[in-house]
C-alpha cells in the first residue's frame, strides 16, 4: 500500500505545491517533509488511522512532553480519550537509513516518552524496521520481556500472540497482517540493514555475517511456503512476551527448527 497516496486520498494529509511540506490536517500541524524522519513519522501516522483503526482526533503530532526541567516533543502519542488526556501509544520515529545504534537510542528515547506520561504501549519504527513495546506491565528499564508482536488494533485491549497470519485474521477471527509483496528497492534495504547489524561495524567477518543472513533468508522462505492453515501466525517473526538475551531464545528456537525442518526435507530423495 502506498500510505502517502492514502493519507491524501482520505485527508488526512496534504502538500504544498512543491512538496516540501506536509500537513497534518486534523492535527492542523505542519513540518518539512524533506525531513527523512517526517517521512516515516507520516507513513506511521496514516498506518494508525489506515490499519489500525484509531480515530484522527485521537492522535497528537510533535506533543510536548514535560521530562523533568525540560520539555520535549513525543513524535506521536495515540490518546485512550477524545480529551486527549490518556495517553495510551506513544510513537518514535527514526530515518528509514538508521543504523542499528540510531535505533537502539530510539527506543530508549522512546521509553523516556512513555514512562514520562504514563502511555501503556510503545512503537519505535524506522519503516523497515519496527520494535513494539508493553511498557505499563513492566519496569522502567525493561527492554527485551515486554517486546511484543504489534500494538493493539483500536478497541482491542489485549495483546496479540503475533502479528502475521495467514489470511490475515488470528486464532479468534481478529484483524491482524498478512506478509505482502515488497519493492525491489525496500527489500535491498533491508538486505543491507541486516547484513550491516551480522557484521557488526566490523567486529564479525563481512563473509561470516553474509553467510549468516543467507541462513536467516533461506529460513523466511521456507517459513512463508509452508502449509498453514487460515487464522495461524507464520512462525518467522517476534510473538509477544518472548524471552529475549543470550540465554533461553523462543525465537531462536523456532528459527532453528525451521532451518533443520528445511535442510532435512531438501536431502529426500526426489520420487519417480
Amino acid at each position: 500500500m502506498d500510505y502517502i497516496q492514502t493519507g491524501i486520498a482520505k485527508n488526512l494529509i496534504q502538500f504544498n505545491d512543491d512538496h516540501t511540506r506536509i500537513n497534518y490536517v486534523i492535527q492542523q500541524k505542519s513540518d518539512n517533509f524533506k525531513d527523512p524522519e517526517e517521512k516515516v513519522r507520516a507513513q506511521a501516522y496514516i498506518q494508525l488511522v489506515v490499519d489500525y483503526g484509531y480515530p484522527p482526533n485521537r492522535i497528537s503530532i510533535e506533543n510536548k512532553v514535560q521530562m523533568g526541567v525540560a520539555v520535549k516533543s513525543a513524535d506521536i502519542i495515540v490518546f485512550d480519550d477524545d480529551a486527549k488526556k490518556q495517553p495510551y501509544i506513544i510513537v518514535e520515529c527514526k530515518r528509514e537509513e538508521a543504523t542499528n545504534a540510531e535505533f537502539k537510542l530510539g527506543i530508549d528515547e522512546g521509553f523516556s516518552y512513555a514512562v514520562s506520561v504514563n502511555a501503556k504501549y510503545l512503537w519505535v519504527t524506522s519503516k523497515l524496521l519496527d520494535n513494539y513495546y508493553d511498557v505499563a506491565s513492566f519496569p522502567a528499564l525493561q527492554r527485551t520481556l515486554n517486546q511484543i508482536a504489534d500494538i493493539p488494533h483500536y478497541g482491542k485491549k489485549e495483546i496479540s500472540k503475533a502479528r502475521y497470519y495467514k489470511g490475515a485474521k488470528d486464532e479468534d477471527g481478529n484483524k491482524a497482517f498478512d506478509i505482502e509483496i515488497v519493492p525491489q528497492s525496500e527489500l535491498t534495504r533491508r538486505f543491507r540493514q541486516a547484513h550491516d547489524a551480522f557484521w557488526a561495524g566490523g567486529k564479525r567477518d563481512a563473509s561470516e555475517a553474509f553467510d549468516e543472513l543467507n541462513k536467516l533468508i533461506f529460513c523466511k522462505i521456507w517459513d512463508e511456503k509452508k502449509k498453514r492453515r487460515i487464522g495461524t501466525p507464520y512462525d518467522f517473526q517476534v510473538f509477544s512476551n518472548e524471552v529475549d538475551g543470550t540465554e533461553t531464545l523462543e525465537r531462536l528456537e523456532r528459527i532453528e527448527a525451521i532451518y533443520a525442518e528445511a535442510k532435512k526435507l531438501k536431502k529426500k530423495p526426489k520420487k519417480l
